[in-house]
């Protein structure tokens, strides 16, 4: 996994996340929409200025940008928090492969897997770590069950188009169940 490397988002990385976000098969399931590149250097900004509590990077695979990953303290989204209902000590996590090249092969898991240990679980006070893919995406699931997550339960937030298949990880690899 030493060939996948997390650069932190600049403002430079703008025309490749626009490119990016507008490829087919991350629309599909990234926001389902097409990005001018005014949006995304506005969202891009925000995340690199720390105006947005995202810790956001670039995904390199053998020195070359592959994809998209960001964290987040669930916390810190109290509409989305209510709805997930998970605990205090909980972090999101998104992402996705942009280069069509690098889809299927195996390499989310360890990208997510890496990023777990180096990044998310990094993070003082984060013991535990969520992620929301929609239940039709199953090759999103897979990957999220490859890298040790496991199924929480499914959630439909207020505003929210589709519902999410929420799957959690612990800090320590062991299944977890939250209760209230």
């Amino acid at each position: 996994m030493n060939s996948i490397q997390f650069k932190p988002l600049q403002t430079s990385d703008t025309g490749l996340l626009q490119k990016w976000m507008n490829v087919d098969f991350v629309t599909r399931w990234y926001e389902k929409r097409k990005f001018v590149y005014d949006d995304v250097e506005k969202k891009l900004g925000n995340q690199v200025q720390g105006t947005l509590p995202v810790d956001s990077y670039i995904v390199y695979y053998h020195s070359e940008p592959v994809g998209y990953i960001h964290t987040y303290k669930i916390s810190h989204y109290p509409g989305y928090a209510s709805c997930v209902q998970v605990k205090e000590d909980s972090a999101g996590l998104d992402m996705f492969i942009g280069e069509k090249d690098y889809l299927h092969k195996g390499l989310g898991k360890d990208i997510v897997q890496l990023f777990l240990q180096e990044v998310v679980f990094k993070k003082d006070g984060i013991e535990h770590c969520i992620v929301g893919p929609e239940p039709e995406h199953k090759a999103a699931i897979r990957v999220f069950e490859k890298a040790g997550f496991r199924y929480l339960k499914t959630v439909q937030c207020t505003g929210a188009k589709d519902p999410e298949y929420l799957m959690v990880i612990d800090k320590h690899g062991e299944y977890v169940v939250f209760k209230r």
